[in-house]
């Protein structure tokens, strides 16, 4: 898997996120149905930071979304690897 394959669908995702939410309109009342747009959103190409796993070593792991599924996201990183978390 390279890395840099993926980053096409970053840019991709992030221009549908900034669509979908809308973030430089947010107000504190639009807040509730941003968040539910946030958790029905595609995450396919979103590039994240673990931040917390009850795998040690997962956290840290960064990379773009290359997989979803109900529990678990499946990684690109950098360094051309595959993480599942």
């Amino acid at each position: 898997i390279r890395y840099r394959t993926f980053l096409p669908l970053k840019e991709m995702w992030t221009m549908y996120i900034e669509d979908l939410i809308k973030f430089k309109s947010l107000t504190k009342e639009s807040l509730p149905v941003a968040a539910q747009k946030l958790m029905e959103a595609d995450f396919h190409g979103c590039p994240i930071t673990v931040m917390q796993s009850k795998c040690p070593s997962y956290i840290g792991a960064y990379g773009i979304v290359i997989k979803e599924t109900k529990n678990t996201f499946v990684l690109a990183t950098p360094e051309d690897t595959v993480k599942c978390k």
